[in-house]
C-alpha cells in the first residue's frame, strides 16, 4: 500500500514538470521560446507592449480559441481587469500575445480554452519606469566684436 502511494506522489511529482507554462517576454523565437522573460517589467508612462507566451510544453492546444485573462491586485485580491480571446492555428503548441500593459500593478494572468479549462497561470508585477528630465540647454551669449 506505501509504495503504491510513494508511486502515485512520484507520478504526481513529474507531472508537475511538464505542465504548461506562461512567460511575459520582450519577444520570441518562430519555434515559441521566450527571449527576455522576466517577472517584473519597467513599462513607459503611456504603455509598454509585453508578449504574453503561453507554452503547451510540446502538446497541441486543445482548442482553437483560447481566452488570456488578467486580473489586478487590489484591495488583497485578484479582481477582473482585461481579457483578450486568442485564435489559435491547428497543431499549434504555443501561442504569443502582444499585450499592451499600461497601468503599474501585480496582475495574474491566466488562460482558458473553449471548454473552460484553466491551462496556466502566472503572476507578473508592472512598474511605470522613472523618465529621466532633460535639463534645458544653456546658452551663453556669445559677443560678437567688430573690428
Amino acid at each position: 500500500m506505501i509504495k503504491k502511494i510513494l508511486f502515485i506522489l512520484i507520478l504526481a511529482g513529474f507531472g508537475n514538470l511538464f505542465a504548461q507554462s506562461i512567460y511575459f517576454s520582450n519577444s520570441h523565437t518562430e519555434t515559441g521560446e521566450p527571449i527576455d522573460a522576466k517577472n517584473i517589467w519597467g513599462i513607459k508612462p503611456w504603455g509598454s507592449l509585453i508578449y504574453i507566451l503561453f507554452d503547451n510544453e510540446g502538446k497541441e492546444i486543445e482548442t482553437s480559441l483560447n481566452y488570456i485573462f488578467v486580473d489586478r491586485y487590489v484591495d488583497g485580491n485578484y479582481k477582473p481587469f482585461d481579457s483578450k480571446a486568442v485564435n489559435v492555428k491547428p497543431g499549434a503548441t504555443w501561442f504569443a500575445y502582444n499585450y499592451k500593459f499600461t497601468e503599474p500593478g501585480k496582475f495574474r494572468v491566466y488562460i482558458i480554452n473553449q471548454n473552460q479549462k484553466e491551462l496556466a497561470s502566472e503572476t507578473v508585477t508592472i512598474q511605470v519606469e522613472k523618465q529621466l528630465h532633460k535639463q534645458p540647454a544653456r546658452y551663453k551669449l556669445a559677443l560678437l566684436r567688430r573690428s
